[in-house]
């Protein structure tokens, strides 16, 4: 059986399997944990990078897909940066782990605003059988 929406649900995974490991990263102590989240996050971000030209190939017209994932890698470098100066600032405040943290939760929460699609029933004429 074919799932329709699997191009949305792996990021979902992502997201939340990212948000749980990195929150473990800025609150472990212990080496063997830290190490094993920093694997298991990695891992998560290709769960959410593997599906990002195949989703927009299925929305944008063949002609902006070039376009469409260019401003991808734009937005994704211009909020990399970002957050990586936020972080910077808030290490004074309430240190690399806190900021690990909060990151962690916007991955969360990420991951929570795409599960209703997970948890929406799948419409008979949406199953496909190969």
């Amino acid at each position: 059986m074919v799932n329709p929406r699997a191009r949305v649900l792996i990021p979902l995974y992502g997201f939340l399997a990212g948000g749980v490991f990195l929150f473990l990263v800025g609150y472990t102590t212990s080496r063997a944990v830290l190490v094993l989240s920093l694997i298991v996050y990695g891992l998560s971000r290709g769960f959410l990078d593997c599906n990002l030209m195949p989703v927009l190939c299925r929305i944008a017209p063949a002609n902006l897909r070039a376009t469409g994932y260019g401003i991808f890698n734009m937005a994704g470098t211009v909020a990399g940066g970002t957050m990586a100066a936020v972080a910077g600032a808030l290490k004074s405040a309430i240190g690399l782990d806190g900021a690990l943290r909060i990151s962690a939760m916007i991955l969360i929460v990420a991951g929570l605003v795409l599960l209703p699609i997970e948890l929406s029933p799948q419409p008979d004429s949406a199953r496909r059988t190969r």
